[in-house]
Formats: C-alpha cells, sequence, structure tokens
C-alpha cells in the first residue's frame, strides 16, 4: 500500500474516533439538574463540532476522490499495459507469422530447385541413356553390315571360285572339243584330199569360215605349198558340211579358225 493511502485511511479512521469521542462525551456528561447549562455549553461548542465534521467530510470526500482518481489512473495504467502486452503479442504472433512464412518459403523454394535438379538429373541421366543405347544399336547395326559384308564378300569370293572353276572347266571342255572337231575336220580333209604323196613334207595353213550347220562359206590360203593348198582348199569344199559342235562356246572357235594340212 502506498504512503498517500495510508495517510488517507489514517484520516478517516481519526476523524471517525473524534465523532465518537465527542458523542460519548455528551451522553455521559449529561446532568439533568445541569440541563440547560450543559445544553448552553454544547450550543456554544456547536459550531466547532460542526466546523470539525464538515473539514472531516471534504478529507474524505478529496480522498476519496484521490482514490478514485488513483484507482481510475490505474485501471488506465493496467489498459495501457494490456493493450501494449496484446499489441507485443500480435506484432510476435506476426512476426512469428512472417518467420514461419519465411521458413515455408524458403523450404518451398529449396523443394522446388531440388525437384528441378533431380528432374534435370532425370532427363540427363535419360539422354545418356538414350544416346548410349543410340551408339550401342549404331554399333550393332554396323556389326551387322559388316558382318554381312563379310558374308556377301565370302558368298562372291566363293561365287567367284566357282565361276572361276566352271569357266575354267568350260574352257578346258571347249578347248577339249575345239581340238576334237578340228582332229575330225582334218580327217574329213584328209581323206578328200586328192594330192599324189612325194617323199618331201609338205604343208599347208588355211582359213576356214563356217556356218553352225557346218556348211563352209569360205576357205583362204594362208601359207604353204600351193598345190597341196590348192589341193586341200578343194577337200574343204568337197563335203556338204564339216562337222560342228552344237554347244555355242565351242562353235565360236570353229567360226573362223586357222587350220595346217600336212602331207
Amino acid at each position: 500500500m502506498s504512503e498517500d493511502k495510508k495517510q488517507s485511511k489514517f484520516a478517516v479512521l481519526k476523524s471517525v474516533a473524534l465523532h465518537a469521542a465527542i458523542l460519548a462525551m455528551l451522553l455521559f456528561s449529561f446532568d439533568f439538574s445541569s440541563k440547560p447549562q450543559q445544553l448552553a455549553v454544547a450550543m456554544q461548542n456547536e459550531p466547532d463540532i460542526i466546523e470539525a465534521t464538515f473539514i472531516d467530510s471534504n478529507v474524505i470526500e478529496q480522498q476519496r476522490r484521490e482514490k478514485r482518481q488513483a484507482e481510475a489512473q490505474a485501471r488506465a495504467e493496467q489498459e495501457r499495459q494490456r493493450q501494449q502486452q496484446e499489441k507485443e503479442k500480435r506484432e510476435r504472433a506476426e512476426r512469428e507469422k512472417r518467420k514461419k512464412q519465411k521458413a515455408l518459403e524458403e523450404q518451398a523454394k529449396k523443394q522446388k530447385e531440388e525437384a528441378a535438379r533431380q528432374e534435370q538429373q532425370k532427363r540427363q541421366r535419360q539422354k545418356e541413356a538414350e544416346a548410349k543405347q543410340a551408339a550401342e544399336k549404331k554399333a550393332e547395326e554396323a556389326r551387322k553390315l559388316e558382318e554381312e559384308r563379310r558374308k556377301e564378300a565370302e558368298r562372291q569370293k566363293k561365287l567367284a571360285e566357282e565361276r572361276a572353276a566352271q569357266a575354267a572347266a568350260k574352257q578346258q571342255f571347249v578347248l577339249s572339243e575345239t581340238d576334237k572337231y578340228i582332229g575330225l575336220i582334218t580327217q574329213v580333209i584328209q581323206r578328200n584330199l586328192i594330192f599324189d604323196k612325194t617323199a618331201e613334207t609338205k604343208e599347208c595353213r588355211l582359213n576356214i569360215r563356217m556356218a553352225s550347220s557346218g556348211l563352209v562359206f569360205d576357205v583362204k590360203i594362208i601359207r604353204g605349198d600351193p598345190a597341196l593348198c590348192r589341193a586341200a582348199q578343194a577337200a574343204v569344199l568337197r563335203p556338204d558340211s564339216l562337222p560342228v559342235s552344237k554347244d555355242p562356246d565351242v562353235y565360236e572357235k570353229l567360226r573362223d579358225f586357222n587350220l595346217t594340212v600336212e602331207l
């Protein structure tokens, strides 16, 4: 309790005690024989009592006003403090809210950046995987193409060898058949040759051209004994046809060939 409040309370108690003492004195000092005198004395003292009571009432009222004023100030101070506390509380709450909001925004930003980073890494891994797959596919296609080329080269080589073997065999066949038919033609010419044999060996080189049917349509003397050449020329033309192969390649050799007739 403050010093002013103690003094106010003490003044009130003092005033109450004073009034009680005066009342007691009036009651106990009352004497019927001296009533007029006492009454006169009381009446003489009454202004002082009234004045004291009036003064005490003013003090009490002033004290009450001061008390009410102090209480009002105290309530106002309490209200101000309450409002200040509420304001500080709201400000703290607002700061906390902004802090939490900022933390949430930072967290969301980090999450977004992390998601973007992971997405970029995912795209990079996918890109690398696709590039690796494309490279592997390209390498596999190149390997298959090289394998096909190797097989094709082997097949062509084998085919060339077979063709070469066939050509060699064919060539051998043609040469053999050509020699065979030249021998037959030579025999025909020898049978149709009319010429007296002498001790001296003679020969004639002829160029013979004939159709695929064996029909001779030209005989030319290249060189040799003139008489033998004329006889040999006549011997070539004497038969209707000469022996010829049905094989086109053999005929190609006999279509226009040179022949030596010897005696």
